[in-house]
């Protein structure tokens, strides 16, 4: 999952019914109902792995969150969505895993990116693949990507 109704850039007050029901079904609603389907269709093959992306928005304790905080609460529903899903899949041979990257930019040059601390699309699609080619049973299932400059 990477998809979001994001509606950053208004107060809570500025937020119509609607924008919050947006966000919620779209970041973590869909996912929800997404992985329920996989699950009924891909346990009885006894393995399988559910990858998500949230994002560091929905950290406790990060700052930057202003005029966020509906986006940042359904990012922090997911992650712990994921945590908990992991424990209710296990049985099945299944994973579940989220991936939670800082800022993302994708087209900028290298400069602009230690700049900004952000962590390249290409690195985080890597990292990805990673965890979805990996034998065995990880033991964790939750994964924050840092820039390392």
């Amino acid at each position: 999952d990477n998809a979001s109704g994001y509606t950053g850039g208004k107060t809570i007050a500025e937020m119509s019914e609607a924008d919050i029901d947006t966000e919620l079904a779209v970041t973590l609603r869909a996912p929800i109902y997404l992985s329920k389907l996989y699950v009924e269709l891909a346990r009885s093959q006894r393995s399988g792995k559910i990858i998500f992306i949230s994002s560091i928005a929905g950290l406790p304790g990060e700052p930057g969150c202003k005029l966020h905080s509906v986006y940042s609460a359904a990012k922090a529903g997911l992650i712990r969505f994921a945590e908990c899903l992991h424990e209710d899949i296990q049985s099945f041979g299944m994973q579940s895993h989220v991936v939670v990257p800082c800022s993302m930019r994708a087209g900028l040059d290298e400069s602009a990116l230690v700049a900004e601390k952000a962590v390249a699309y290409d690195a985080a699609a890597q990292f990805i693949v990673n965890i979805a080619k990996s034998d065995g049973n990880l033991s964790g299932t939750s994964s924050i990507l840092r820039s390392t400059r």
